[in-house]
């Protein structure tokens, strides 16, 4: 039986694939920034569904620590939506001098 899997690679990366009987893998391709996008929306439907704008995972590795990944969902700053107003319209105004 062929056995789908994700996992991270020996350098880094997140792939989807294939693994074999011996837990290598026959076929893979590299998904990190749609299994990051994945796991973030995944997180703030959960959120969302229990009215909480923080999500928190936890795991223990072999050694005994814990890591925990985190969510903020913070509302939009105003302040934030301006300066990306002006970068915009900065880059406009350089395509157009062109």
């Amino acid at each position: 039986m062929v056995k789908y899997s994700i996992g991270c690679g020996l350098f880094g990366g997140v792939y989807s694939g294939i693994l074999r009987k011996d837990n290598t893998w026959r076929a893979k391709t590299l998904c990190t920034e749609e299994a990051i996008q994945a796991v973030i929306q995944h997180m703030m439907l959960e959120a969302g569904c229990e009215g909480k704008t923080k999500k928190r995972y936890s795991i223990l590795t072999c050694d005994g620590r814990k890591v925990e990944l985190q969510l903020t969902i913070k509302e939009k700053d105003m302040a934030d939506s301006d300066k990306i107003l002006k970068q915009k319209r900065g880059k406009d105004n350089d395509t157009r001098r062109k």
